[in-house]
């Protein structure tokens, strides 16, 4: 398909600074694409002076894909092409060494990050449940994303608690340090930090990364704002591109006013829009439009395009989550039977938590499905055991790895003699591995330190192994070394499950197969680097024939012809967490990316009763409903104004409710039961309330 001129224009412009505003399926994978072939074949542009940004992994190799049809697969393959995480990686493994820091470090999960958190609030005495180690990880992740170091922190956040998390902050960066391991923000904080610090090795990547593009910028944090900033300094051949629209991930710390001031930064930057959307038909693009234009933090930018009309937006009100979901599979029916395919389906949602009864239902009714962003394949106990093996294997510092594998299969090293170790490291300032290669381990019995050495020897001589053998066989040699697969099969006929266990180690196997037959670089450190890096959106089949469910979130970037958007009620999307107005902006945000996932069909729906923690809710649909103009939906319909009513008496009935709950405490009163009868629903006309007849049971009075 021919460029259109605005296309056109972005694809050669190709010197400053330069702003695409690109709207939802405006092509702009392809203009990043032929821009870069542009560079190399009409400008000879060496291919590693272009660094290309991507979201995910998977975009930057479609990318790289793509280019080596144009320029010729071994051209490409010195393309600087991957995510913000997966580019500082490679640029830490060459300049760590300036921090004084090994290069064999690994990379530390969610999990071990916890883990490592735990032992750092057990050294300080801390009680875990007035500092949980989810807070301290959003605090950490935040205080990093800003460019805090713990020093910094503790001096610009006083109070109390956070001179505590400071404190934790700052042992566990020495832990971290220890173990020789980076966490993800320190794979960009690091690399920043090398640059301010050592302005040679700053100017050694200007001078390589002549040319810069940068895609999803409005989805950048202030790291990676300064981490491109920095590298760009010199050239200022800087191309970014994004949708303000579209950005939807504050909680990971991005900041969407950094694409907006990009002007600011580059005074001469040329703005290009593409708003030519070659994706969904005529009515989603048009709701899609009538819905973002209530924000007000945005550049105006207006959606159009030439595909056919297509069919209204259906939306659909249900009594409870379980008519949602069998509306939700009869509607898929009927489609499947007009010759659509499962894999052309997906189910989005506000919330992990919401698959839970899709899931249940896809298997009662034998739907092929696959959930994405769950439980991450790497994240499976058993993978996570291998993973661990591996890790050890490339950096025996690993203390988290270590205390993971060493009894496992069991080898008669118990946690008492775990907890001995890892205090004699303590004392001696010595690694666990250290530890561990200690001639005689005072207070451990001759048995188990006979068994300690065979552990080493059996890691000494997988290491020696790794040096050449492929990352499949090597995990094939530890499955052997240590009857992992028959430990597993044991552990399982014990508790009469299925053997999935160890039909995910032989899929690990094909992975790494995959990854030895994809990948220029081999090594372990290499398939280390890989899967730590790994995203949500990284590992959906998009081969398979199954229907797919994931987060609005997850769903960035995808496109189906078919897309179900579930659970549009208030305060769950937008999510009851979101109070100010520009918290609710980004969940129109999130709303604008759910509808431009669709190419042909949209379907909206919602249930007005959800079972929240075993107990009935009332749910109002979301204000977002009431921004749907009927002219491009059918079904349940609901205005501005009505929904503002619902919502105004739902507080106040909701705040009566509490007052209520409160005086009858006081009274001595609790847990007044009920027991309601359906009678006359009358959908549409608003609350459920009225729907039902209450019965009080005896109240229970507290004894005194």
């Amino acid at each position: 398909m021919k460029l259109n001129s605005n296309q056109e224009e972005a694809v050669n412009l190709i010197n400053g600074a330069v702003l695409i505003l690109a709207g939802a399926g405006s092509g702009k994978t392809r203009v990043l694409t032929e821009r870069i072939a542009n560079l190399i074949s009409n400008y000879n542009v060496k291919p590693y002076n272009i660094l290309s940004v991507t979201f995910t992994n998977k975009a930057a190799k479609e990318m790289k894909e793509r280019i080596s049809l144009r320029v010729g697969e071994e051209i490409a393959k010195s393309l600087w092409a991957g995510t913000f995480h997966s580019i500082c990686s490679k640029i830490l493994r060459s300049e760590i060494k300036h921090l004084d820091r090994s290069s064999n470090f690994v990379i530390y999960d969610t999990q071990d990050q916890q883990k490592l958190f735990k032992d750092c609030l057990k050294k300080l005495n801390i009680d875990e449940k007035n500092y949980g180690d989810t807070k301290i990880t959003r605090e950490i992740s935040k205080a990093k994303s800003l460019g805090y170091s713990p020093e910094v922190y503790t001096q610009t956040f006083l109070s109390y608690k956070d001179q505590k998390i400071g404190e934790i902050y700052a042992l566990y960066q020495d832990e971290l340090k220890k173990n020789n391991a980076l966490d993800f923000d320190d794979i960009l904080f690091y690399c920043v930090k090398i640059f301010k610090e050592f302005p040679e090795v700053l100017l050694k990547y200007q001078q390589k990364f002549r040319y810069i593009m940068v895609d999803e910028y409005q989805d950048t944090n202030h790291i990676q704002y300064e981490l491109i900033k920095a590298l760009a300094d010199n050239f200022k051949n800087i191309c970014v591109v994004g949708d303000v629209d579209q950005s939807i991930y504050s909680f990971r710390n991005a900041d969407f006013r950094i694409i907006l001031n990009f002007q600011k930064d580059y005074k001469d930057a040329k703005i290009i829009k593409l708003e030519k959307n070659y994706r969904s038909t005529q009515n989603i693009v048009n709701l899609s439009n009538h819905i973002i234009k209530e924000n007000k933090e945005r550049f105006p930018k207006i959606l159009d395009t030439d595909n056919e009309i297509g069919e209204k937006v259906k939306v659909f009100e249900a009594r409870d989550e379980e008519e949602e979901v069998r509306f939700i599979i009869k509607e898929l029916y009927k489609l499947v039977e007009k010759g659509y395919e499962y894999k052309d389906f997906t189910v989005l949602y506000r919330t992990n938590a919401q698959s839970r009864i899709f899931e249940e239902y896809f298997v009662r009714n034998n739907i092929p499905h696959q959930i994405i962003g769950g439980f991450k394949f790497f994240e499976r106990k058993e993978i996570k055991d291998i993973i661990s093996y591996l890790k050890v294997i490339f950096n025996q510092d690993d203390s988290i790895g270590l205390q993971r594998i060493i009894n496992y299969p069991k080898r008669g090293i118990g946690s008492t003699t775990i907890e001995k170790l890892n205090k004699l490291s303590e004392e001696l300032g010595i690694t666990l591995w250290d530890a561990l290669n200690l001639k005689t381990l005072e207070n451990i019995s001759a048995g188990t330190q006979k068994t300690i050495r065979e552990f080493v020897y059996l890691i000494n001589t997988l290491r020696e192994k790794s040096t050449h053998y492929s990352i499949s066989k090597l995990i094939k040699t530890i499955l052997d070394d240590t009857n992992f697969i028959s430990e597993l099969q044991t552990e399982d006929e014990k508790k009469e499950k299925d053997n999935d266990r160890t039909e995910n180690i032989y899929q690990l196997i094909s992975s790494a197969d995959d990854f030895e037959i994809n990948s220029d670089d081999t090594s372990l450190e290499s398939y280390l680097n890989y899967i730590s890096l790994i995203a949500d959106s990284d590992s959906i089949e998009e081969q398979n024939k199954k229907v797919k469910l994931m987060t609005v979130h997850t769903s960035k970037g995808l496109e189906f012809p078919v897309v179900f958007v579930a659970g549009l009620c208030e305060g769950i999307f937008p999510h009851v967490n979101s109070k100010t107005d520009q918290e609710v902006e980004e969940e129109r945000r999130l709303m604008y990316v759910a509808i431009t996932r669709a190419k042909k069909i949209l379907y909206f729906s919602f249930p007005r009763i959800r079972n929240v923690f075993g107990s009935y809710q009332n749910y109002l649909p979301s204000r977002f409903l009431a921004e749907c103009p009927s002219e491009y939906t059918s079904g349940y319909q609901i205005s501005k104004e009505k929904h503002k009513k619902f919502n105004d008496d739902n507080l106040y009935l909701n705040k009566t409710r509490e007052e209520n709950r409160k005086k009858r405490e006081d009274d001595g009163f609790i847990n007044e039961d009920y027991v309601y009868n359906r009678k006359n629903s009358k959908q549409g006309d608003g609350f459920i309330n009225e729907d039902y007849q209450y019965e009080k049971k005896p109240s229970k009075k507290i004894d005194s």
